[in-house]
């Protein structure tokens, strides 16, 4: 298991699912509230807070250590969560 914290591919790869999973679940929360699904947006807002926590704290740690990984995996995971949660709002 600490081979997860302390390698930072691997860190990397948590970083990337988990920031990604946080975007997506953000734009999906806000399309719950807007729309009144208060279930779906309190059910998407516990996974929200738990996807955040993962993913900043094995990015503070990447800064900590100066591994570039983790922190490309940050912006990487948030862009395409962010794109691809908006591109299935259009397609419904």
């Amino acid at each position: 298991m600490f081979e997860y914290i302390t390698n930072p591919w691997w860190s990397a790869l948590i970083v990337l699912i988990t920031q990604f999973l946080f975007l997506y679940l953000r734009t999906k929360n806000v399309l719950y509230i807007t729309d009144n699904k208060t279930f779906l947006a309190v059910t998407t807002g516990a996974l929200i807070g738990l996807m955040w926590l993962t993913s900043v704290t094995f990015s503070i740690d990447a800064i900590a250590k100066m591994d570039w990984q983790p922190i490309a995996a940050y912006f990487i995971g948030g862009m395409i969560g962010t794109y691809y949660a908006m591109k299935i709002k259009q397609t419904k």
